[in-house]
C-alpha cells in the first residue's frame, strides 16, 4: 500500500520481519528508504491503515503526521541533540531534503553571525527571536538606555531594566535565554561605527533615525562586504512593515526604498501610537526570513520587497524594489 505524506512524495509503507516498519520514499526519479521507530500508537495507526486499506486523507494518517512520527532515527538524533529548538528542528524536517541537509541547516544556524542594528521595538524582539530559533553569535548596536515607555513592545527589558544601557540589558537577558550565546555589545550610534566591523555578517538593520534608508546607506559605506542586509521593518501609527532582504550586490536598491508617496510614512522615523503587536508582528516575520537564509531552506519572500501590513483591516501588500 502506498502513503502519502506530502502531496509530491509518496510513500510504500510495510511491516519488516523483526516487527519493525520500513518506508520506500520515491521523489525525483530516486528512491531513498527510512527506519520508521513508531510508539505502539503509531503502530496501531499503520496497522489500521494497512489492514482497512484507508486512504492517504485519512484524518488518523493527517494527525500522525502532525505529531512527526514518521522521522528516520538519524534525523531524531540530531533534533535530540538540541533540546532548546527540537520543535523547530522538526520544522526544518519538513523543509529538508535529507539529513545531511538537515544537519547542514542546524550547523549554520549555530556558526551564522548576527548584527542587529537598533534595539528598539523591532529590533529588540528579533534578537529573542533568533535567539530561540538557536542563533548563537551576535553583535548587538544602540547607544540609548531603557525607558519606561520601551517596555509596551519592546519584551527583553523589566522595570528593573529602565535607565540601563540596551546594550547591557539586551546581552543580560541573551545568556538567560540561551547561556551559549555570544553576544558582543557595541554602544554607539551607526555614524560612530568603525568600518570593517560588521562584515561577512548578516547585518538586520533596525535604526530608523533619521530615517532607515539613511543609516542603511551608511552601514553599507562603513561595511561593503556584509553577507546580507535585512531591514527588520518598523510601524508607523497603525501600519507595519517588514524587509526588504538585500544580498551583497543589491546595495543599489536601498535607495528605492519608499520611492512610493503612499509608502513614504512607514520608512521614516517612527514616531506615532504603536503597540506590542505593531513591533512583534514585523520582528518575527523578518526573523523568518534570516532563518531561510542562513538555512538555505525554503523560498525568501521578502528577497528584494517588502510586506506592508495596515492594522485597520488586517490588508496586506507587497512593494517590489526594482
Amino acid at each position: 500500500m502506498k502513503l502519502r505524506l506530502k502531496p509530491s512524495i509518496p510513500v510504500r509503507l510495510e511491516q519488516a520481519n523483526a516487527g519493525g516498519w520500513r518506508a520506500t520514499l520515491i521523489y525525483d526519479g530516486g528512491r531513498k528508504e527510512l527506519v520508521l521507530d513508531l510508539d505502539e500508537s503509531g503502530r496501531d495507526v499503520i496497522r489500521a491503515l494497512l489492514n482497512e486499506g484507508m486512504p492517504a486523507t485519512d484524518e488518523r494518517l493527517e494527525a500522525l503526521k502532525d505529531r512527526r512520527m514518521l522521522i528516520g532515527a538519524e534525523a531524531l538524533t540530531l533534533i535530540e541533540r538540541r533540546p532548546m529548538i527540537q520543535r523547530q528542528s522538526l520544522l526544518l524536517c519538513d523543509l529538508a531534503g535529507d539529513v545531511v541537509e538537515l544537519e547542514a541547516a542546524l550547523d549554520r544556524i549555530e556558526s551564522a553571525s548576527i548584527a542587529i542594528v537598533g534595539l528598539g521595538g523591532i529590533g529588540s524582539n528579533m534578537l529573542d527571536a533568533l535567539l530561540r530559533m538557536g542563533f548563537l553569535n551576535f553583535s548587538i548596536i544602540d547607544m540609548d538606555r531603557v525607558a519606561a515607555s520601551n517596555l509596551n513592545r519592546q519584551r527583553i527589558y523589566t522595570c528593573d531594566d529602565v535607565g540601563e544601557l540596551k546594550v547591557h540589558a539586551a546581552a543580560t537577558y541573551a545568556r538567560r535565554v540561551n547561556e551559549r550565546a555570544r553576544v558582543k555589545a557595541i554602544c554607539t550610534s551607526v555614524a560612530g561605527m568603525a568600518e570593517g566591523v560588521l562584515n561577512d555578517a548578516i547585518v538586520i538593520n533596525c535604526a530608523d533615525r533619521p530615517s532607515i534608508q539613511q543609516t542603511s546607506e551608511e552601514l553599507v559605506a562603513a561595511n561593503p562586504d556584509m553577507k546580507a542586509l535585512v531591514l527588520g521593518g518598523g510601524y508607523f501609527c497603525e501600519t507595519s512593515f517588514a524587509g526588504p532582504v538585500l544580498l551583497r550586490d543589491e546595495w543599489g536598491l536601498i535607495a528605492r526604498i519608499g520611492e512610493e508617496p503612499e509608502d513614504r510614512g512607514v520608512h521614516q522615523s517612527a514616531v506615532g501610537g504603536n503597540t506590542f503587536s505593531s513591533a512583534v508582528l514585523p520582528a518575527s516575520i523578518a526573523a523568518w526570513e534570516v532563518l531561510r537564509l542562513v538555512t538555505g531552506l525554503g523560498t525568501l519572500n521578502l528577497h528584494r520587497r517588502m510586506m506592508i501590513f495596515d492594522w485597520r483591516d488586517f490588508g496586506i501588500r507587497f512593494v517590489e524594489l526594482k
